[in-house]
């Protein structure tokens, strides 16, 4: 019996995911569960999900329980992303909005089932929750 290479055991795998594709698609799944994993990036998108017009970052400060400082980061990384766009209006005194995009308006149903979930099971782990410190 042949010996396998690591170019075979690396066909193999990718045989076992499917294909490429598939490898890509899982990468890419990774990739936004590594921005979302950040601390309170789903609760700030959470309010964008349901948001009928843009958010004023003041707004967005009143309703969650946070830093500015994590606040600012989190709008900016996902400004990056195309999560949620800026709008900035040549106002006195100075006015900027945030807007969900189409990217996370298509993750409203996701954020509904939890929703429905949380009311569920979410009580029996409150527990669990901790008040961290809120650091970077």
């Amino acid at each position: 019996m042949a010996e396998s290479t690591a170019s075979d055991e690396l066909s193999r795998s990718d045989d076992d995911c499917g294909h490429l594709e598939d490898l890509e698609a899982e990468n890419a799944v990774r990739d936004v569960l590594s921005l979302f994993g950040k601390k309170y990036t789903l609760a700030i998108m959470y309010e964008f999900a349901f948001s009928e017009g843009g958010l004023r970052f003041k707004d967005l400060d009143a309703r969650l329980d946070i830093s500015s400082t994590t606040l600012s980061n989190r709008l900016a990384e996902l400004t990056e992303a195309e999560y949620v766009e800026r709008h900035s209006y040549d106002e006195v005194p100075p006015r900027v909005e945030y807007v969900a995009t189409e990217k996370t308006h298509a993750l409203t149903h996701i954020f509904e089932d939890l929703y429905d979930w949380a009311g569920t099971y979410a009580a029996e782990d409150r527990h669990l929750v901790r008040n961290e410190p809120d650091a970077e």
